[in-house]
């Protein structure tokens, strides 16, 4: 029997050793290279980066499947485990996608279909009659969905008085802008330090919006939504300016049109003047005998002098009472306590309340 030299075996095993190490090395890289939880970031219908797990490397770069000789422009970034990339124009909706290393696919990823967006709409501007004081405090714009939060909403207003032809900026300009919590409802203030008369800007500029004088609110069509749709239309609203409201609104003075017992008629409230329709909900309760609030809703039909209470149960026979905030403005920012033009160092010979009544009776 032949027998093999020692020292040639032990070469021939260290020779196998080291191939059956240099295959799992090599096979343990090109797993390595795959990259791993891949992701894309969308904003709306438009996908802006992808997200992905691999090597810090500047060698990656992504291509679409259907030409992958040309890489796409962008920007490639680290953020703690993930690498991120960010095109200069966002990914085509409905594309296919692979991510290259060295010029091999390490990974791929879809960008999906865009669904048609409901363009959003301007629901209401309040207030909704075109007739004002020349005193007007606020106006509201009531959105159909979301509206976007990254530009200064009053790049898209633009106000243009109607007897010079000349445009004219009468919205306060706020670094936190009025918006309500789903931002879809946004507060305007017209400047305040203009209105009230003996201020400096007053005395400078002039008020906002003088009496005689017409102008319209212009909304640019390029207002965009939370998901990057722009506005249906562009939106138009004439206001026509009379005197300046100088009278407190009193309860004492409103008519109710009162309901029948066991009916679900409405409660109609008709006010002294008009009422900022937008505080009329916040400010109005209806308590029945029981010191308990009537469930139902308020409807405002166009105009701010009168408004209807709907309830969702039957009227009961019984005494109710109408509890009103004295917060509670018209549309020049007087309240139920005081005019909004109003020197408060002076001393007021009546003091103020958290709250108006009125009580009525069912039959």
């Amino acid at each position: 029997m032949d027998v093999i030299p020692t020292h040639i075996s032990t070469k021939r095993i260290k020779a196998l050793l080291i191939f059956f190490c240099a295959t799992l090395f090599l096979l343990s890289c090109g797993q390595e290279a795959k990259v791993s939880d891949i992701s894309v970031h969308y904003e709306g219908n438009k996908g802006l980066s992808v997200h992905f797990k691999g090597f810090e490397s500047p060698d990656y770069q992504i291509v679409t499947k259907e030409n992958d000789t040309v890489p796409i422009l962008g920007e490639l970034n680290t953020e703690d485990t993930a690498i991120i990339f960010t095109p200069v124009i966002p990914f085509n909706n409905g594309g296919h996608y692979q991510i290259l290393k060295e010029r091999e696919v390490v990974g791929e990823f879809h960008i999906k279909e865009s669904v048609p967006s409901i363009p959003p709409k301007v629901v209401a501007i309040y207030p909704k009659l075109d007739t004002v004081p020349e005193n007007l405090l606020k106006m509201y714009i009531v959105f159909s969905k979301p509206m976007q939060e990254v530009r200064s909403s009053l790049e898209y207003i633009k106000v243009i008085n109607l007897h010079t032809q000349k445009e004219e900026a009468i919205f306060l300009p706020l670094e936190t802008e009025l918006w309500n919590a789903d931002h879809t409802e946004l507060t305007l203030w017209l400047d305040p330090g203009r209105i009230k008369k003996d201020l400096i800007p007053n005395k400078k500029l002039g008020i906002p919006i003088k009496n005689g004088n017409s102008y319209e609110v212009i909304l640019s069509k390029e207002w965009n939504d939370a998901e990057g749709s722009e506005l249906a239309k562009e939106y138009r609203k004439k206001i026509v300016v009379v005197a300046r409201d100088a009278k407190m609104p009193s309860v004492k003075q409103w008519k109710l049109t009162v309901p029948n017992a066991d009916s679900k008629e409405a409660l109609g409230i008709a006010f002294d003047e008009l009422m900022d329709a937008m505080l009329i909900e916040k400010s109005i309760v209806i308590m029945d005998a029981q010191d308990q609030s009537v469930a139902g809703g308020f409807l405002t039909m166009g105009s701010p002098n009168s408004t209807l209470f709907i309830p969702k149960e039957r009227w009961k026979k019984g005494t109710y009472t109408m509890v009103v905030q004295s917060s509670m403005e018209d549309l020049a920012g007087n309240n139920l306590n005081r005019l909004f033009d109003t020197d408060l160092q002076q001393e007021k010979k009546t003091k103020d309340s958290k709250t108006k009544t009125i009580t009525f009776t069912i039959q």
